[in-house]
This record gives structure tokens, C-alpha cells and sequence, in this order.
């Protein structure tokens, strides 16, 4: 069961880029995320202007990016002529959870990129960063103290004569 997941044209940035990414592409961002200062104090840039594709959940990944390159192509010029301090790229992100269907624990996810889809967004000068998050996987093994705990105590016993 995928818990959540995206499909996105994601533009980092500072607060004045939101808007002159705004006004340069012509087109509202789905959602715009801020992050504290602290996690990127060198570059400055702690906002995420996030483009979403149109097709919901239901459709397969491909299709997802597909339908997001066809929202980005009229504003493609646009996209590539932003300054480039800007770094942008495409983001699909699923976070799963095992299914468990006849005493198999399992989840299976298929990716595939045509090349005439590939050539699309290399044209965009557009990164793809695809990542899959599994919860629960069968083969983790919960820990019973807390990492550095463990990691004391090991310290503590290599360091006995």
C-alpha cells in the first residue's frame, strides 16, 4: 500500500525567488514548502517551489511523469532560462508499506522511462531523482536500546586491556 507519494517539478530557492519563479514561469505552484534557515545556511536556499503532475495516485509512475512533462513543456524556455542558482529537478518519491498476500511479505514498484519521455526532459536540462521509502521491511531488525547506546557500549568494551 503506498502510504504517499509525488510526482513534482521541484525548484529550490530563497524567499525572493518564490516569487520571481512566480512571475517568471507564469504558473502557481501545488504547494511551496519553507524549511528553517538552519538545515541550509551556506546556500540560503530554504524554499521549495513544487509543480505536482495532474494525474492522481491511480496512475503508474510513468504515467505521472509524463502528464507532469506535458504541464512543463509551455513553460519549458521559461523553466531553463530561470537563474541558475536555482537548482530544479524532477522528484518522484513513494513511501510504501509491505503488503502481506498469501504469507509473502512484499511490495513491488516498476519504473520505466521511455526515451522519447527521457529525451523530453533532458532537453529541460531536468535531473530525475526517483526514491522509494520502505516501512516495515521483513529483513530490518528492530534495535532493543537506542543506536548510541549500543554504540557506547561497544566503544566502552574495545577500550578494556
Amino acid at each position: 500500500m503506498i502510504k504517499y507519494s509525488h510526482v513534482s517539478l521541484l525548484i529550490l530557492c530563497d524567499a525572493e525567488g518564490l516569487k520571481k519563479i512566480n512571475r517568471e514561469l507564469g504558473i502557481e505552484p501545488s504547494e511551496v514548502k519553507h524549511d528553517p534557515d538552519e538545515k541550509h545556511p551556506p546556500t540560503g536556499l530554504t524554499h521549495t517551489w513544487k509543480l505536482d503532475s495532474p494525474m492522481g495516485t491511480e496512475a503508474n509512475p510513468t504515467e505521472r511523469l509524463a502528464a507532469l512533462a506535458d504541464v512543463i513543456e509551455p513553460i519549458a524556455e521559461k523553466l531553463m532560462a530561470l537563474d541558475s542558482r536555482f537548482p530544479r529537478f524532477i522528484d518522484i518519491v513513494f513511501h510504501v508499506t509491505p503488503q502481506h498476500v498469501g504469507g509473502i511479505t512484499g511490495e513491488f514498484d516498476w519504473f520505466q522511462c521511455p526515451a522519447s519521455l527521457m529525451k523530453r526532459i533532458s532537453g529541460w536540462d531536468l535531473d530525475v531523482s526517483y526514491e522509494t521509502f520502505w516501512f516495515d521491511h521483513p529483513d530490518w531488525k528492530r534495535l532493543r536500546e537506542p543506536w548510541w547506546r549500543q554504540m557506547l557500549g561497544t566503544l566502552k568494551r574495545n577500550k578494556q586491556p
